[in-house]
């Protein structure tokens, strides 16, 4: 068991390197829906028309309109009624009937949404300019095609629509500059000649000398005939505007600007800085488009938000269809495939990060189990298995094999970015169900926590079938068993070994297999009872580390906080947490072993083993000694180096014995090599010669040689718990629930979601604190001294170094207690 679980999640260095290799050359999608050219889309006649309905929930300047979207064909089943919300606004969409358009009719759409999206998006009057101009060039290039019309009582704003900018501005009839419906025409003299007041409210101005844009929503009542003397007026227009008045001159007009475009969908928006109101003359003043009303405007600043989400929602039902037909079957909705494709880089209100945590700890549990089923190897070598099929590196191939890199989500919408229809003649790819925009480079760990958060939502979606399912849609080989043929050892005498009745009493379970809790507790070292707990700890693992993770997310989900579930899932899952549990509930006085004499004298040693066995404290101070306290070295370096070495010298043992037929056996390969080392590092470490002619305890004794130089007491404190979990998960017919309840017992009480309970790890807080500071990382160096690590921590802030120091048996307990003291200086030390 690795001291961080979650299904080989790689140490801080591996993760580094992971974050820092990117994939590069992958493609970003658009949804084919809303590509189309204008030519071809102007003579389709008839549109698949959405209702976009928005509620704010809080006070605003304006009242939201509804606005009709036309797109070429129908979106799906997914938008026969959906919904979403952020920062307050609340956006819901639903299907309506079918409309007939003809091509002006398009035309006039086309010239309204692109000239009011250019007023809000660009707020520039060159670019509006442009876009009204780009209009009339012919449109045979595919680009982002569809149409959105302002919405009243219901119906389409054709009104509103029809008196759009072009007419206004190169109109040169005065009947084009008031309404046919206005009954007494009071025209205002504006830089582009007339212009009756009929037009004028409600409509979208633009003032040179300010080069900004203005709403106007009324007129002051301010003639010859106020009470305010002319002169003062004059004042108003010379002073402010440096004009002249006459006795002609007419009333100002009152202004607003125009509503900010924001990005609604950031998880730190807020209401914009509302509009003030101004006074202007009309002479300074150019119509831009009339009439709009400030309704329309405010509803308008939120398309760039609410279209940037459909389009992803489109390419989320895309991913879905492009998985398979077998997939297909399952009920998951867009937004939940959304919610996994979007990283914390993206800045909204749901990130992929819960369902990450969850799918990881799934795969790790489904592979294990696989592999815990078909292979009868040691620990060590199912574990270099299982990191094979579910590393990061593993999955982004999987990931890019199947086309599901362009979907993923890793920057925030940029409203300046966004291209608005009917503006731009930007090409895209043709390819039957996508548009590739551009390519992009992404890290590898991002695309493989987004492959195990799409297992996420098909497991909390639809069980855990359907996400053995999508494991297998990636072209993994693996099978998700219902039951397990495990072959042991039988022992019919369990009780003569083991106190049984107070373990399953301690366990609130019985057993119906003594065995497996006899095999659960025994020690490499021990050779007395049968094969010992490796192979159940490395299923008992993922086991438990996909039970709690489960629990967690089912309990906290909710709370909508994409990192508590990892920080849960990180305060509960590891060796410190599992070893003081088991020392807490006194399983090390039940382990079976011959060499870890120290490990029944724990309750001696003065050390508290009560309180709750999760966050970075519990545990810590649990020794860490290898074999009779002499070495420790990494088992993949033990295993190969004196495997090769005691293996020559015990094949000169037999030479010398002559026993040349067996030396011959073993060269000619019918027994394996490490055996041989086996026997020899037991009689070196005091193993009885007797049995030397007996080659069916070889595979005991190299994993006996093996636990003996590399298992510290802590970690086999904490392989307890993973044993027993395997074992009652085995004997219960892989029962979850049952071995969750017990397994419960030992653990509580759990980690809970407040902070006393949730305590960081103080290199974690300091790292973040730096972060929040914006001060330089911290470094840490170390010395060692008579089995004592010394470790300082240091960061120079305003060039002042602060510094802390801590001691441990080990490098890691040095830093998380140097940080520690360095977290109380910086708290103290004024903040820069």
């Amino acid at each position: 068991m690795d001291d961080v679980r979650g299904g080989g999640s790689p140490s801080e260095e591996e993760a580094g390197n992971a974050n820092d290799t990117y994939q590069h050359g992958q493609p970003v999608y658009f949804p084919e829906e809303l590509v189309d050219s204008w030519a071809s889309f102007s003579a389709r006649g008839l549109y698949h028309c959405y209702n976009i309905s928005l509620r704010v929930r809080f006070n605003a300047a304006a009242a939201p309109t509804d606005i009709v979207l036309a797109v070429k064909c129908d979106l799906g089943p997914e938008f026969l009624r959906t919904s979403f919300s952020s920062g307050g606004v609340e956006v819901t969409i639903r299907r309506l009937p079918a409309i007939l358009l003809n091509q002006e009719q398009v035309s006039f759409a086309r010239s309204f949404q692109a000239t009011i999206l250019s007023l809000l998006v660009g707020s520039d009057h060159s670019e509006v300019i442009d876009a009204i101009k780009h209009l009339k060039k012919p449109q045979v290039s595919e680009g982002v095609v569809y149409l959105l019309f302002p919405s009243v009582s219901g119906k389409i704003d054709w009104c509103s629509i029809k008196f759009s900018v072009s007419s206004v501005y190169e109109a040169t009839d005065r009947d084009m500059r008031h309404r046919h419906s206005c009954k007494a025409a009071d025209f205002l003299q504006t830089m582009d000649g007339p212009c009756c007041k009929c037009m004028l409210e409600n409509s979208v101005v633009y003032v040179p000398r300010d080069k900004r844009f203005y709403n106007i929503i009324g007129f002051p009542d301010l003639n010859a005939n106020h009470p305010l003397p002319l002169r003062d007026m004059s004042i108003v227009r010379s002073k402010r505007y440096g004009l002249c008045s006459t006795p002609e001159s007419k009333p100002l007009l009152v202004a607003s600007g125009l509503f900010t475009v924001q990005n609604f969908l950031h998880k730190c928006y807020g209401k914009g800085k509302e509009p003030s109101n101004v006074e202007l003359p009309p002479e300074l003043c150019r119509v831009v488009m009339a009439p709009v009303s400030a309704n329309t405007l405010y509803s308008f600043s939120f398309i760039p938000s609410i279209m940037y989400r459909i389009q992803c929602l489109l390419l989320s039902v895309r991913l879905k269809i492009q998985l398979g037909p077998r997939m297909q079957h399952f009920n998951v909705t867009a937004p939940k495939i959304l919610e996994a494709l979007t990283t914390t880089e993206c800045q909204e209100e749901f990130t992929l990060e819960s369902l990450e945590t969850l799918g990881d700890s799934f795969l790790k549990y489904v592979t294990s189990q696989h592999l815990f089923s078909k292979y009868n190897y040691r620990e060590r070598k199912l574990s270099s298995m299982r990191e094979e099929l579910v590393s990061n590196k593993a999955l982004c191939q999987r990931a890019c094999n199947k086309n599901i890199v362009g979907y993923i989500r890793v920057e925030e919408f940029n409203i300046k970015e966004w291209i608005i229809p009917g503006v731009g003649c930007d090409r895209y790819g043709n390819t039957k169900f996508l548009s590739s925009l551009k390519k992009k480079s992404i890290k590898i760990k991002t695309i493989a926590d987004a492959v195990e958060a799409l297992i996420g939502v098909y497991l909390t979606t639809c069980g855990e079938q359907a996400a053995f399912h999508f494991i297998k849609s990636l072209g993994m080989d693996i099978e998700l068993h219902s039951e397990m043929q495990y072959e042991r050892k039988i022992i019919t005498k369990p009780e003569e070994i083991i106190d049984v009745r107070s373990l399953e009493t301690m366990l609130d379970y019985v057993f119906n297999d003594r065995s497996l809790l006899v095999e659960a507790l025994t020690h490499g070292s021990y050779n007395n009872a049968g094969p010992c707990y490796e192979r159940l700890e490395f299923l008992g693992d993922a086991v438990l580390d996909y039970i709690i993770t489960d629990y967690f997310y089912k309990k906290y989900y909710t709370e909508r906080t994409p990192a508590l579930l990892t920080n849960l899932r990180k305060a509960s899952v590891n060796n410190c947490c599992y070893a003081h549990a088991a020392a807490k509930a006194g399983l090390h006085k039940h382990i079976l072993h011959a060499s870890l004499q120290q490990i029944n004298d724990l309750e001696n040693s003065g050390r508290s083993f009560s309180g709750p066995s999760h966050g970075w404290q519990p545990g810590i101070d649990l020794p860490e000694v290898g074999l009779l306290g002499l070495i420790k070295w990494p088992t993949a370096v033990i295993e190969e180096t004196v495997e090769l070495f005691c293996s020559v010298l015990f094949s000169l043992i037999f030479v010398l014995n002559s026993h040349i037929s067996v030396l011959w056996q073993i060269i000619a390969g019918n027994q394996k090599v490490y055996h041989d080392l086996a026997l020899f590092i037991a009689f070196l470490v005091g193993g009885n010669l007797n049995f030397i002619h007996s080659f069916d305890i070889f595979p005991f004794l190299i994993n006996s040689v093996c636990c003996l130089f590399t298992k510290n007491k802590k970690q086999c404190l904490a392989d307890l718990i993973e044993s027993i979990a395997a074992a009652i998960y085995l004997d219960s017919k892989h029962d979850k629930e049952i071995v969750w309840r017990s397994m419960r017992v030992l653990l509580k009480p759990l980690a809970t979601r407040e902070s006393e309970t949730m305590e960081q790890s103080p290199v974690s807080e300091l790292k973040e604190m730096c972060e929040r500071r914006k001060y330089p990382q911290p470094s840490y160096s170390e010395t060692r001294d008579d089995g004592v690590t010394r470790v300082v921590a240091k960061v120079k802030v305003a060039g002042v170094v602060y510094s802390g120091t801590g001691e441990g048996r080990n490098k890691k307990i040095g830093e998380i207690r140097a940080a520690k003291a360095l977290l109380g200086e910086l708290k103290t030390a004024p903040v820069s």
